[in-house]
């Protein structure tokens, strides 16, 4: 059997991918998500319970944190009277958590990660074809 010679791989062609930080925009749509569904919950079901009761300045506590982001920050300015100190800690809680969740979510689209892709090979080489020789050819597309 004759000897066939060898030629060498060619590297594959390549080129620089940007993508968006996958990781950090999920972390961030949790933290907003959670800390929103349980501030708008708490805001919806207050606002039911005291239809009637409380005063102007609580409604509109409970209406404001409904909203994501900035509702909770807005409803800062609703806060007064005696059971004033749970709604201030509950209101900066989640104003903090949403703000650091819509901040992971904007730095995970804004700031790309390059990575190397390959665009495509074919190889072609020399090998056995049943009983005598021929060549080879293989390749990602």
């Amino acid at each position: 059997m004759p000897l066939l010679p060898v030629f060498a791989d060619v590297a594959p062609a390549t080129r620089t991918v940007e993508k968006p930080r996958h990781e950090l925009v999920a972390v961030g749509a949790v933290t907003l998500g959670a800390t929103w569904l349980l501030s708008a919950g708490h805001g919806a079901l207050s606002a039911l319970g005291t239809a009637g009761h409380g005063t102007a300045d609580d409604k509109g506590y409970y209406g404001w944190m409904m909203f994501p982001v900035a509702g909770p920050w807005v409803s800062l300015a609703y806060v007064n009277g005696s059971n004033s100190t749970g709604m201030r800690v509950l209101a900066l809680a989640s104003g903090t958590l949403q703000t650091v969740g819509m901040a992971l979510i904007v730095l995970g689209v804004t700031w790309k990660r390059t990575e190397v892709v390959e665009i495509g090979s074919l190889r072609v080489t020399p090998g056995p074809l049943g009983a005598g020789a021929g060549v080879l050819a293989w390749g990602l597309f």
